[in-house]
């Protein structure tokens, strides 16, 4: 949409920053609740099962195509591009910049490890998808089902 109008900004400058999974200190948000494995707090079965310690684990398919590639970018690096960002403005340029972290991305098996959360690898892709469903029905999941 803002590409689209970015003709009717009369010379002011635009930057679309994509960026990937943010990380950091105070960093709270859907996904990083569920790489941390923590179920929802929007409803009474997820706050209950937060109180008890539950760790939700993560789900994939088995086969080698879905191995859950997750790529993260740390707020500190984040805010230095702001900073960047800020200091070399350009009216009337219009920048698209895909912001991630350096290095490969790394796997489900490897966040799982990572966050100390169980992986579970289940026979199919539609069966993940209908317990992530089920999970996001149940309160369970803080990650919408989509």
């Amino acid at each position: 949409m803002l590409r689209a109008r970015f003709a009717e900004f009369n010379g002011c400058g635009l930057t679309i920053i994509r960026g990937h999974i943010f990380l950091g200190a105070g960093v709270d948000n859907f996904i990083v609740t569920a790489l941390r494995g923590r179920p929802s707090q929007h409803t009474a079965l997820g706050r209950w099962l937060r109180r008890r310690g539950v760790r939700l684990p993560l789900l994939l398919p088995r086969d080698e195509q879905h191995q859950g590639l997750y790529q993260f970018m740390h707020m500190d690096d984040a805010a230095r591009l702001m900073v960047w960002l800020c200091r070399h403005y350009q009216p009337g340029e219009m920048r698209i910049l895909n912001a991630q972290g350096r290095g490969a991305p790394v796997t489900g098996a490897q966040v799982a490890r990572l966050a100390g959360i169980p992986l579970l690898r289940l026979p199919s892709y539609k069966f993940v998808a209908f317990l992530y469903r089920l999970f996001w029905w149940l309160g369970l999941s803080p990650v919408p089902p989509e």
